[in-house]
């Protein structure tokens, strides 16, 4: 049911630093035989401090909080590094990405092929002057300064073949930038991508920003996605099952029988998230500020819940064929908001919704929309009315002028 795992890590400029971690047995969350059923460690991506005290903890013991560490002798330590170093050269355990977290609910990941591709994707858009969010974070943005010439020429290659290629596609509605994105999630555990299905080019431009990327950001990326992971999954244990049959009663849509897919990435799209579907597999940034503490649990649901929305569709679908108006407002997604928002409030005392938060529900006539859902559509959260009855009221009653 549960699985903690990190992956091995070459360090590019030499070395490896073994760091074991805890593993649980479970079937595979996608249903797939796994390359590798046990794993006895991972490697630190790099000499960063938690990558020191993980290999420290991995090599010493404490019998007691606040005694002395007792370490294996340095004969023991370089006979296990051995071993663990041939199980990488035989292929035991995996090479890149990594999945950190599986329970019955989110098989959630945190592959450095999708950061380093979301964040050229990112980076390109800022340095082009593309609207629309996010731009880098300040902290990112500076780390260029740190770059060498030579690293800063390669870099420059890779932002100008995105710029040129990708920045102006859509990460979500362009299908081939969903097919690249599911790509590189599957091919996480390649070293060299050799096996994916990209285009020469783009597999030339990614290996090559590669060894830049992971020396400057990747560290700083990975455990801010580590971290997310880690603040987000008792939320989940704690409210994730009244969640699950609340909205599958709502949506008349059963929960998948297997782990939802959530890549976490340092930057998404502008929206801080996005699902694409046929596989149901989210992608979420940790360093988006409106995903932080409890909005996360909402986000993590939210973005779920674009897999479930079949039934809310073909309603309201359904509901417009007979109304007297024609409505440009989309209405499910704001159905969606509205749902996931106020069942994530229920269960959390003191929780704002997202939209709330964000001043979404403020903007335009959004006011008047979201006191349509709350009339028409609450009821049937509440089960006094089915689903196509609440739908075709909010249909009937929005104004026709929604945008």
């Amino acid at each position: 049911m549960f699985r903690t795992r990190t992956s091995l890590e070459p360090l590019l400029g030499g070395g490896f630093l073994l760091c074991p971690l805890p593993f649980r047995e479970g079937p595979p969350p996608d249903g797939r035989k796994r390359r590798t059923e046990k794993c006895i460690g991972g490697l630190s991506p790099g000499f960063a401090d938690h990558g020191l005290q993980e290999c420290f903890r991995a090599f010493c013991r404490q019998p007691s909080p606040g005694t002395a560490y007792h370490c294996m002798p340095m004969v023991f330590r370089r006979r296990f590094l051995f071993f663990v170093m041939l199980g990488v050269a035989m292929g035991v355990c995996p090479a890149q990405g990594s999945v950190l977290h599986t329970h019955a609910t989110f098989d959630f990941h945190n592959g450095f092929w999708a950061n380093l591709h979301h964040f050229l994707f990112t980076a390109a858009r800022t340095s082009a002057g593309i609207g629309g969010r996010p731009p880098l974070d300040p902290v990112d943005a500076k780390e260029l300064d740190s770059v060498s010439d030579n690293e800063r020429r390669a870099w420059n290659t890779a932002l100008s073949y995105y710029g040129a290629a990708l920045a102006h596609r859509d990460l979500l509605m362009d299908r081939g930038m969903e097919a690249i994105k599911n790509e590189l999630e599957d091919s996480e555990n390649s070293p060299d991508l050799k096996d994916a299905a990209l285009t020469p080019e783009l597999k030339s431009i990614l290996l090559t920003a590669a060894p830049i990327y992971r020396k400057h950001w990747w560290p700083r990326h990975e455990r801010a996605n580590r971290d997310w992971i880690t603040a987000l999954n008792p939320l989940v244990g704690r409210y994730g099952n009244s969640l699950i049959t609340a909205l599958a009663k709502i949506y008349e849509v059963p929960w998948p029988e297997q782990p939802l897919r959530v890549d976490v990435v340092a930057y998404a799209n502008w929206a801080g998230a996005y699902t694409t579907l046929d596989p149901t597999r989210l992608t979420i940034s940790s360093l988006n500020a409106g995903n932080q503490g409890t909005a996360a649990l909402e986000i993590v649901f939210h973005e779920s819940s674009h897999g479930m929305m079949g039934q809310v569709i073909r309603a309201v679908e359904n509901a417009k064929k007979h109304a007297t108006g024609k409505y440009s407002l989309s209405v499910w997604h704001e159905v969606l908001f509205y749902t996931t928002g106020e069942l994530v409030a229920e269960q959390v005392p003191g929780y704002t919704p997202y939209a709330d938060q964000n001043g979404i529900w403020s903007r335009g006539s959004m006011p008047v929309v979201r006191k349509t859902i709350e009339r028409d559509w609450k009821p049937h959260m509440q089960g006094s009315l089915t689903l196509q009855e609440a739908l075709t009221k909010v249909v009937n009653d929005l104004p026709v002028s929604s945008p």
